[in-house]
């Protein structure tokens, strides 16, 4: 287990126990579709662990995350603010939990709305959180 995976499952113990199962369940089901559609497994397991670290802050709060960030929330931003929680968490897994790939950030980013253009492993997370 790297550094991050070790910070992320650790992150897992402050949040509600509803909340740090889903989490569980989607890393279990990312590596499970990783291997079978030649996804690097490592990297399924950080994206699911990291994809909802700011799942559980309220809207008011995603909001003072994003203004913090200089993050240019648009209209439907503000209007529901938890599609924010992917995108804001980009700094925060890279700032507080080592995580550096591009390719786990963007899946984090992309896994509420999905984006067009999206690789094998952001693709991956999207289905994982939703199955």
């Amino acid at each position: 287990m790297n550094e991050a995976e070790e910070l992320l499952r650790a992150a897992l113990t402050r949040v509600s126990s509803g909340l740090a199962e889903h989490v569980l369940r989607v890393a279990d089901e990312a590596a499970r579709l990783a291997t079978i559609h030649d996804v690097d497994r490592d990297a399924a397991r950080i994206a699911a662990l990291g994809h909802d670290i700011l799942r559980a802050h309220s809207p008011e709060r995603l909001l003072q995350i994003a203004d913090e960030q200089g993050y240019a929330a648009d209209a439907v931003d503000r209007m529901e603010p938890i599609l924010l929680h992917g995108p804001l968490a980009v700094a925060i897994l890279r700032e507080q939990y080592k995580v550096i790939d591009a390719d786990v950030l963007g899946a984090v980013a992309a896994h509420t709305t999905a984006r067009p253009g999206m690789t094998k492993l952001q693709k991956l997370i999207f289905i994982a959180d939703k199955i």
